[in-house]
């Protein structure tokens, strides 16, 4: 129980800081978030008993949904405002690919 919690706390931490700080390894970043993710399903599965992951299964689908929201938006929002500058470290494709894979997964 207690590996899931770091795991998300890391990686939370990491991603506040990339958008803080305006960092530049968009590679870390989707890193960063596919390992939160995988630490926030494995953080919620260990600490509900067996008999209630059906339920649990049914809120981390409705969390998704919202999370890949927020985050579609905020990439869009970041890729539209940014445009220039992640064309230029040819990340550009890579955030349109995370901002259509966060808008299929909501």
């Amino acid at each position: 129980m207690l590996w899931p919690l770091l795991i998300l706390i890391a990686c939370g931490s990491y991603i506040f800081l990339w958008f803080r700080y305006d960092l530049y390894d968009g590679q870390t970043l989707a890193f960063a978030a596919i390992w939160g993710v995988i630490a926030l399903a494995s953080l919620a599965y260990t600490v509900v008993s067996p008999t209630a992951h059906h339920r649990v299964t049914k809120v981390l689908a409705g969390v998704g949904a919202l999370v890949g929201t927020f985050c579609s938006g905020a990439f869009l929002y970041y890729s539209w405002t940014e445009r220039e500058k992640l064309w230029e470290l040819a990340i550009l494709p890579f955030f349109a690919v995370i901002t259509l894979l966060a808008l299929a997964a909501t």
